[in-house]
């Protein structure tokens, strides 16, 4: 028995035998070196004799380790072709029939045993870049590609263009005009990698800019960034003007069946701005310059947001009975009719329903140019009539802007003064004016009879928060500014659930006693 110069033992090396006969002992120390020394060699083809015998080959020229065991066994590397086409797709004919294509070029292996000579690769979910919108490159740089050309291929846009909807899509004639011939059929490597459209991102929900129906001339677009930081695109939409009232529907208000509440908002128009918008409409009086001009400084997002207000106040009033309805609020059209009926003094006209509230409540027209309606306060509803006319052409004239006019001073009077119109009369808002009132009394987030005294200092008819009952009747008959609003405009303020959240956690901790002792036992005892 000799050592052989590898380190390995050969037997029957003296005696002659045959080859075949001879035995390679492996040493384990070269073997467990080799082994050591192991690297990865991912994306390199095994050896023939390992990949027909699953082995784990090494993949070292010209021996692997398991050939270098075997006396007189070839080592042989067959390339096999790769199965990643990174992203080169089939022929048209193989991707049709699902066929397993070697996208060879010109023609593919199945086109060229079935002698088709029509062999084509058609891009997937690409298009080239118009030339309109490609930019110029300066001189010297012909072949520098546009940045966009280098962009991810998910801004592709897929939805065509009305103009390219009516070319066929399986044109064959060239721009110039001349026919596309047998051998410039095939498209080959250079010709597969097609650029990307890119299109502008753009909100959904945002206007376009070709579109002449997106927006009219009293419509306006706005972001609206919300309390969780999501930004969506609203749309203001002004109010249409009046239609004039014709003889149906004044016979048909007569009977009191002509009048329908909406109560479905359009889910469509959602009117809100990063700062308060006041509701504002031609036709109808603005709240006072004090409160117009402290809406605008405040913040939107401190408050609730006007459509979320608008549909609970919908919901509230849709709850009630139909004939308590008709008074709880005035939409504009309603308000409009009741403010013409009393200032032509055609109160007979109206349902009668709105004939009650009329009468009852003294209405009167706090303006000659716009649609107002104001009541007396309870301290002049008994006032002389001649007197509270005349107070009322004063409280127009100051609606209105006009000169007040003069009254001669009364001997008989005395030192008496005459009492400011702004204190005798409180004015009915109109249904979205009434946002516009909460958001201004709740600008210090106050509580809701702070709210009410608010909006009665301000001069706008609201309920008085100490009688509960008379809250209630007042929901009932008049439309005013109620307890159950101010309650709904709290209850969606966010900066108010936040304090809300915060108040019960602290509550919940000082009501739990066990809680509270077992602290204060632990601290004892580590004390000691």
């Amino acid at each position: 028995m000799t050592d052989s110069p590898d380190g390995t033992e050969s037997v029957g090396a003296e005696s002659g035998d045959d080859g075949q006969l001879t035995i390679r002992i492996p040493n384990p120390k070269v073997y467990m070196a080799r082994q050591s020394q192991w690297k990865g060699r991912r994306g390199k083809p095994r050896c023939d004799h390992c990949r027909l015998n699953n082995l784990k080959c090494d993949r070292v020229l010209p021996t692997c380790n398991h050939c270098s065991w075997a006396n007189g066994r070839e080592c042989k590397y067959t390339p096999l072709p790769t199965p990643a086409h990174r992203g080169i797709p089939r022929c048209d004919r193989c991707r049709l029939k699902n066929l397993k294509c070697d996208r060879s070029l010109p023609i593919c292996n199945h086109c060229q045993e079935d002698n088709e000579e029509d062999c084509n690769y058609t891009p997937k979910k690409r298009h080239k870049v118009p030339t309109e919108n490609q930019t110029a490159t300066p001189k010297g740089d012909g072949n520098m590609t546009p940045y966009a050309s280098k962009t991810a291929s998910f801004l592709v846009s897929e939805v065509p263009s009305d103009h390219e909807a009516e070319v066929p899509a399986e044109s064959s004639t060239a721009p110039n005009g001349n026919g596309a011939t047998p051998a410039n059929k095939h498209t080959f490597e250079s010709e597969l990698r097609t650029e990307p459209q890119i299109k502008q991102y753009k909100p959904p929900g945002s206007p376009t800019p070709g579109d002449d129906n997106a927006m009219d001339v009293d419509s306006e677009m706005f972001q609206q960034v919300g309390p969780d930081g999501v930004v969506t695109w609203v749309r203001k939409l002004a109010l249409p003007p009046l239609a004039a009232k014709s003889s149906s529907s004044t016979s048909a208000s007569a009977s009191g069946s002509g009048y329908h509440r909406p109560f479905v908002l359009d889910q469509g128009m959602i009117v809100t701005t990063p700062h308060i918008d006041p509701w504002t409409h031609p036709s109808f009086a603005s709240l006072p310059t004090a409160v117009l001009q402290t809406l605008v400084a405040i913040t939107a997002i401190e408050m609730p947001a006007r459509h979320a207000f608008d549909e609970a106040l919908v919901r509230f009033v849709g709850g009630l009975a139909p004939e308590l309805r008709e008074t709880a609020t005035f939409i504009p059209d309603v308000y409009a009719d009741v403010a013409h009926a009393i200032t032509e003094g055609r109160i007979s006209e109206l349902s009668v329903r709105l004939q009650l509230w009329a009468s009852c409540h003294h209405a009167r027209s706090g303006s000659h140019k716009q649609h107002l309606l104001i009541l007396p306060r309870d301290a002049y509803y008994n006032m002389d009539r001649a007197d509270e006319e005349s107070l009322r052409t004063h409280y127009a004239a100051l609606t209105d802007g006009e000169p007040v006019p003069l009254k001669p001073e009364d001997p008989v009077a005395g030192s008496l003064a005459t009492p400011d119109p702004l204190a005798v009369f409180d004015r009915v808002p109109v249904q979205q004016q009434i946002y516009d009132v909460l958001v201004y009394t709740h600008r210090n987030h106050s509580t809701a009879p702070s709210m009410l005294s608010e909006a009665r200092r301000i001069g706008v008819v609201s309920a008085p928060s100490n009688n509960v009952a008379l809250v209630a009747e007042l929901v009932l008959m008049q439309a005013t500014i109620t307890w159950p609003m101010v309650e709904i405009f709290t209850r969606l303020c966010p900066l108010c659930k936040m304090r809300g959240k915060n108040s019960t956690r602290a509550a919940a901790s000082e009501d739990d006693p066990s809680a509270s002792s077992a602290s204060r036992s632990h601290s004892h005892v580590s004390k000691r």
